[in-house]
């Protein structure tokens, strides 16, 4: 049984969108509240720091005080931000499904399999925050590796399921080509 399937389809597609807004709108907000912790050691920000491994306690280092605090307020922010991601990448690979059912039954599995994936993502992201925690309270670099991996697999199921999902979107309710 997929995510959300105690609502039905048309639930579904009006939850949607204004869930994809509200995401949107987050990730801005996300973005702000990370701009100050990019520097020579995290060009890219929070996302350096995630994806930094063994090296995350330097990436601490080369913040000062109020940095941190910016980092520490932007993990706790992305616990809201995670409920958003989470739920509409979920409800768009199962719209997606409903799009591509003319092309398979495997295809639709897919997308189904895909929803329950970005709720893996979820819970891992939710475990990189925690190891990032412990890195800006000065705990030791195998978080670091902890996290790294968390935030490894949460993004390359995110990929999966915005790639179905954008799948969805560009092909659904379209047969695919006949073979030969």
């Amino acid at each position: 049984m997929p995510p959300f399937s105690f609502l039905s389809l048309a639930q579904q597609r009006q939850l949607f969108r204004p869930l994809v807004v509200l995401t949107i709108l987050l990730f801005i907000v996300s973005n702000q509240i990370t701009a100050s912790l990019r520097n020579e050691m995290a060009p890219q920000g929070i996302v350096s720091f995630e994806l930094a491994g063994t090296a995350a306690p330097a990436v601490v280092n080369s913040w000062d005080g109020l940095v941190r605090t910016d980092a520490a307020f932007s993990l706790g922010f992305d616990y809201l931000f995670i409920l958003f991601w989470v739920s509409s990448t979920a409800l768009g690979c199962l719209l997606a499904s409903h799009r591509l059912m003319l092309w398979g039954t495997a295809v639709v599995w897919l997308g189904r399999a895909l929803a329950w994936a970005q709720i893996v993502g979820g819970i891992l992201d939710m475990i990189e925050n925690g190891a990032l925690f412990q890195l800006l309270q000065g705990g030791l670099a195998h978080w670091g590796g902890i996290a790294q991996a968390c935030a490894s697999v949460k993004f390359f199921l995110l990929a999966l399921g915005l790639l179905y999902a954008l799948a969805g979107w560009a092909l659904g309710q379209s047969s695919p080509t006949p073979a030969p």
